[in-house]
């Protein structure tokens, strides 16, 4: 897990593109060396923080949920000016994302 961390730091695009069986080769070898957590950290990585709040900024709830469900910490998605998913829906008046239980 360290030497991939350590990879990932050097190069955060590795998780993204198509290897050999439609995956990037990171993620066929964490999910093919069974460790969960590595699986999971590659995961997480991929999921950029853009995403969520996109998905915050348009009103997308349900686009919303998909992207943050199973994460335990929604306000580790910060954007590059610190604001949360929160923040980010707020600012565009996105009610019903504000209102979401995942908040």
């Amino acid at each position: 897990a360290g030497f991939v961390q350590e990879l990932l730091d050097r190069d955060p695009l590795l998780v993204f593109g198509e290897g050999e069986y439609g995956v990037t080769d990171m993620f066929y070898a964490a999910a093919r060396g069974g460790n969960a957590d590595l699986f999971r950290m590659l995961l997480d990585h991929a999921m950029s923080p853009r995403a969520v709040h996109a998905a915050a900024r348009g009103g997308s709830v349900r686009m919303l949920k998909e992207l943050i469900d199973g994460r335990s910490d929604v306000s580790a998605y910060l954007d590059i000016r610190g604001s949360t998913v929160l923040h980010a829906a707020a600012g565009r008046g996105q009610l019903e994302v504000c209102k979401g239980p995942f908040i």
